[in-house]
This record gives C-alpha cells, sequence and structure tokens, in this order.
C-alpha cells in the first residue's frame, strides 16, 4: 500500500513549520504596505470625509513634527503602542493629503536639536515623579502660523483625528470663525473656593474659545452686531422681549443660532451661591420666537424615559437620561457619531414645522416615556417610576430648523409705539435668505459634572476627557454652522462610551414586567410602616397612656407584617437584578461565542465532508 503524504511525525512538524514561518513572513509583509482593513462598526480607524477634505483642500504645505520619547527607556508601552496609532493615522493623513501634509518624526532626547525644537512648537514634555521626561505630541506650523498638540493623551484617541483636524485649521486660518455668545452664566473661572462649590459649564466655554473667536454679547442687548454670523444662546433665562427681538431679526437676516433652553437647570445656582435659600426653578425659554417657528416647549414638564434612565451616585433617577446611538439621528452630521448623551430635566420640543421650514429631529426619547412634572421626580423619585405610564410617543430633545423664517413681532420692535409713516422701518418680516436654527432642550447636559470626567495620569496631572458626547454634539452644531462641514463631520466621530443599547431595552421591559408587583409591595409597606409609626407615637407619648394586650398584639403583628414585606420587596427586586444580569450575560456571551463558534462549526463541516470524500475512494 502506498504511504501517503504527511502520515510520519516528522513531515506533520514540516508542515506546522512551514505554516509558522509562512504566517509571520506575510505579517511583516503586511505591515509594510499602505493598505488597511477597518472592521470596527462606527469605522474609527477610517478617514472622515470631513478630514479628507480638508486634507484635499489645503493650498500650501502644512509641516507636522511628531515629538516621540521613541529611545527612551521610561516610555510606558501603552504610551509606545498608542504612538505607533498616532503614527498610523499621519501616515493615512499624509497619503490623503497629496503630499502637502508633510510629517517629521523626532525623538526628542535630552539636549538635542529635536528637543529644542519641541519647546519651540510648544510641546511640553511629560515629567514622572522619579523626574524622568518623555515626549509625546504634535508641532504643526504653515508659514509663520504655529498650533501644537502638546501632550497625546491616549484616553482621548477617538478625539485624535478631531484635534489634528483642528490644529490644521488654526495653521491654515488667518483668522478664527466669529462667534457670538449670549448667556446670564459665567463663562470664566469662578474666583476663589466657589470653584469648588459651584459647578460651571467651564469646559464647553474654554472648547468655544479654543475652537472659535468668541465675543460675549451683553445678555440685555437690543441688537446683534452685524459682524455676527453666528450666534449661541445658553440658557437665556428671564430674557427680555427686546433681546427676543434682537435674535428674531438676527436670524431673518441670515445669521445662525444655536440655542439650549430649559425647563429646569438643576445646575444654575441662584445668585449667592448654593446657600442662597430656596430659590424657584431655573427656567429658560424663547417664549415669543418658538411659536413662530412652529415649536412647543412646556416649561412645566419633563421628559421621562424607562428605557433610558440615568443614575447618580444615589441611584437611578427618572429624570436622567443616558441616551444612546438608538437616540440620535445617525444621518445628521452633527449626531451621526456620537454615541451616548447625558442629560438631565430635558425639555421636549413639540409642534409642527410652518410652511418655509423644514424640521429635524436630532435626538429623541424612546416610546417608553412620559412627560412629569420636574420637581416631582427630584423630590420623590420612587413615586415617578412606580405611577410611569408610558404614552408611546418618541419626544423630540432636540431639533434642526432649516429655510426661511417669519418675524415673531410682525409689529416691529416691542415697546415703542406703531409709526404712522408707512416709509418707516418696521424691522425684518421675513427671511432675507434660508438660514438654519439649532435648538436643546437642556443645558445640564453643558456642565462639567454632566459632560466630562478627570482621568488620572502617571504624571499627577490629571487628564478631562469626554465622559460623553455632550460636549461634542454642542461643538458640532456651532462648528457646522460657524466652521463648516468638514471640521464638523471630523468632531462628531468623538465619543468613548458605548452603551448596551440592546440590554438597555432589555431591561426596560424586565423592570416593566415587575413594576407593578413593587408598586403594589411599596404601597402595602408604606400603609403598614404609617400605622406601625402611629401606635408608636401613641406609646410614646406619656405614662398616661397605657397599651392595652390587644394594642400590643396589634404592634406586634404590624411588625411581622413589614418584615415580611421588606422580606417580599427584597425577594422581588433581587429576582429583578437577576433577570436583568441573566440578561446582560447572555448579550455578553453570544457576543463572546459567536464567533469562535461558528468557526468551530464551520471547521466540523469541513472535516466531516472531507472524511466522507477519503471513505468514497
Amino acid at each position: 500500500m502506498k504511504k501517503r503524504r504527511f502520515d510520519s511525525p516528522l513531515s506533520a512538524a514540516a508542515v506546522v513549520a512551514a505554516m509558522l514561518v509562512l504566517l509571520v513572513g506575510l505579517n511583516v509583509v503586511g505591515s509594510r504596505l499602505p493598505w488597511r482593513a477597518d472592521l470596527t462598526e462606527e469605522r474609527a480607524f477610517t478617514l472622515s470625509e470631513g478630514a479628507r477634505r480638508i486634507l484635499a483642500n489645503l493650498k500650501s504645505p502644512v509641516q507636522v513634527r511628531f515629538y516621540y520619547s521613541q529611545s527612551d527607556e521610561a516610555m510606558p508601552m501603552a504610551l509606545k503602542n498608542y504612538a505607533q496609532s498616532v503614527n498610523d493615522l499621519l501616515d493615512a493623513m499624509a497619503a490623503a493629503s497629496g503630499g502637502r501634509f508633510q510629517v517629521e518624526c523626532l525623538d526628542p532626547v535630552p539636549d538635542s536639536d529635536a528637543e529644542d525644537s519641541a519647546r519651540l512648537d510648544g510641546v511640553d514634555p511629560q515629567v514622572f515623579p522619579d523626574g524622568d521626561r518623555i515626549y509625546l505630541g504634535l508641532g504643526f506650523s504653515q508659514l509663520d502660523r504655529k498650533s501644537a498638540l502638546p501632550f497625546l493623551a491616549p484616553d482621548r484617541e477617538r478625539l485624535l483625528e478631531y484635534d489634528i483636524a483642528r490644529a490644521i485649521n488654526a495653521v491654515t486660518n488667518a483668522r478664527k470663525p466669529l462667534v457670538g455668545l449670549l448667556t446670564p452664566l459665567a463663562t470664566g473661572p469662578l474666583p476663589g473656593m466657589m470653584m469648588e462649590r459651584i459647578p460651571s459649564a467651564g469646559v464647553f466655554f474654554e472648547e468655544l474659545r479654543r475652537a472659535f473667536e468668541v465675543r460675549e454679547i451683553p445678555f440685555d442687548t437690543t441688537a446683534i452686531p452685524p459682524d455676527i454670523g453666528t450666534l449661541v444662546v445658553v440658557h437665556p433665562r428671564q430674557i427680555s422681549e427686546a433681546t427676543e427681538y434682537a435674535i428674531d431679526q438676527f436670524v431673518l437676516r441670515g445669521g445662525k443660532l444655536v440655542a439650549f433652553l430649559d425647563p429646569m437647570c438643576a445646575m444654575d445656582t441662584p445668585p449667592g451661591g448654593p446657600m442662597a435659600g430656596m430659590a424657584p426653578p431655573s427656567v429658560s425659554t424663547l417664549a415669543k420666537l418658538l411659536p413662530a417657528w412652529g415649536v412647543r416647549f412646556n416649561t412645566s414638564e419633563i421628559v421621562v424615559d424607562m428605557q433610558n434612565v440615568g443614575h447618580t451616585r444615589r441611584g437611578r433617577a427618572p429624570g436622567i437620561l443616558a441616551l444612546g446611538p438608538d437616540a440620535l439621528d445617525t444621518d445628521s452630521v452633527v449626531t451621526g457619531g456620537v454615541d451616548s448623551l447625558f442629560m438631565a430635566l430635558a425639555g421636549a420640543y413639540q409642534g409642527e414645522a410652518p410652511e418655509g421650514l423644514a424640521r429635524t429631529v436630532l435626538v429623541f426619547s424612546s416610546r417608553q416615556s412620559e412627560l412629569a412634572d420636574p420637581s416631582f421626580t427630584q423630590s420623590s423619585p420612587q413615586m415617578v417610576e412606580r405611577n410611569f405610564k408610558p404614552s408611546g410617543a418618541e419626544y423630540a430633545l432636540a431639533v434642526k430648523l432649516e429655510g426661511e423664517f417669519k418675524t415673531a413681532f410682525p409689529q416691529g420692535r416691542p415697546g415703542t409705539e406703531p409709526s404712522p409713516d408707512p416709509a418707516a422701518e418696521p424691522g425684518l418680516q421675513a427671511s432675507s435668505s434660508p438660514t438654519t436654527v439649532y435648538l436643546v432642550g437642556d443645558v445640564d447636559m453643558l456642565f462639567d459634572p454632566l459632560a466630562v470626567a478627570e482621568v488620572p495620569t502617571p504624571f499627577g496631572r490629571p487628564v478631562v476627557v469626554p465622559a460623553n458626547g455632550n460636549i461634542d454634539l454642542a461643538q458640532s452644531m456651532v462648528e457646522q454652522l460657524a466652521g463648516g462641514d468638514d471640521l464638523a463631520s471630523v468632531r462628531s466621530r468623538a465619543s468613548r462610551d458605548r452603551p448596551f443599547t440592546v440590554v438597555k431595552r432589555l431591561q426596560a421591559e424586565a423592570e416593566g414586567k415587575f413594576r407593578d408587583k413593587i408598586s403594589e409591595l411599596e404601597q402595602g409597606l408604606n400603609e403598614t410602616q404609617a400605622r406601625l409609626a402611629e401606635l408608636e407615637r401613641g406609646k410614646d407619648a406619656g405614662q398616661q397612656f397605657i397599651l392595652t394586650p390587644e394594642q400590643q398584639e396589634e404592634i406586634k403583628a404590624f411588625r411581622r407584617k413589614e418584615a415580611e414585606a421588606k422580606k417580599e420587596l427584597k425577594e422581588v427586586r433581587k429576582t429583578l437584578r437577576r433577570e436583568v444580569d441573566a440578561l446582560e450575560q447572555r448579550v455578553k456571551w453570544s457576543n463572546i461565542l459567536a464567533m469562535p463558534l461558528i468557526v468551530a462549526a464551520a471547521g466540523l463541516l469541513i472535516a466531516f465532508f472531507r472524511h466522507r470524500r477519503q471513505s468514497a475512494r
């Protein structure tokens, strides 16, 4: 009988060795080829169209110096791996620029020309506690203009492409786009210890100033300066009609508007600080303008969404919205790549756009939502959950209006008498050209506690990174209007949170199944505790009040009933948690095991059919 090939152990070992050599060789050769395959769902490692357009439109070369302490043994392995990712992105951008994005890699060892160059470019070393200094930054220049990313923190990897695109814009444009800012909130650092106690939207305002030339407009203004093309309005509480008229005329002359309104801004501290006493809710709207734009914004109601309930340090909070990609318009340039938003006590935009305007909903709740009293959600969140009844409607939390607007002041400037002269200027009555307005139903989302997080670094100084897509969304809106679509489409890719949207939906369904039982048990427990407290108050009233044996037995019975109710409630909640955990585990394990099982099944099928062919010979 003729011996088959590879029957001997030596031959089989030779084949395995040859395959290993071939695999390693292909890996080495493949790593040097310019082709890459990006298999991530959000195309995280593929240049966005906005970045490609920015690079393709470069009129003259941009010099990029990548400072990386490659030869320094103190360089952590995590930063070395990240440096390779940065280098890959720079290579991709250089290839897409047609030679106008020129990258130079420098190793700034101590007392070298490269270290002097880094210092001149504004790239500072990161100093370890033991005194070791390492560099990982970028310097950009075109002609006499310079920009820098002093340190590339791995935590900002999802923002890297945007940071580079913004740096390119900084050196290729002689001036930043001009943006007007109208807000009663403090936009700079708060003095002294108040910084530690009063929340602010400092990071948002700082990011706005980094990207644009920001001109603050007095909150009582009666006219928007004519050179302002884009206006950002943040929490216009108690805005006057005269200022609304100024915004009205600004929009009608073709100005672009981004407005953040709020039915109850929890983060807005009343004048005098947090100890100023019980202040009325901080509410903001554009009461005269919105109806003329076909929009209703009820400041006495907020959106409660049980499918997207957020969590605080105290646990579940029905007034907090933790929104994932399923709550965002993926076709919009400003929301297409934002993966998550965190909103607090947000309002809903309702109504229909009038003729001449197109209305696009950018952010919306699930159908497991309703409108509720904002103060009630804060004082009694358990009661809100207990009485929750889904409306079946998706509420708009952020909308885009575009087209030709009509005035909200057909009689002209408020506070002035109508002129009998027909030639008198009554103000603009309709748009002189199509324009765009963005409306967002929450202001709290811009405040630092909800928008950013501090991540510790080995160098002792924490890095502020996005905790979600809140600031990314706000910046994208402004950039899309003031800086063009290119930079906005890069910004929209930046987010680091990928919530389990399937798990959240299943969790909402599971909680709905147990909600009635929990409500019934809690009501019974409350009634038992109320009756028990009443009897206990009588007992503590003094020796003049003597409990009869029947009353003592009643107290004992109520205590047993209370203990049983607590035990049953605990078991129901434990069952709910087990079911939710089981749902999450099933989704995780299906994701982990699906591909190996498919490969194993394919291998078994191939082996089976091969064995059948060999048996048939």
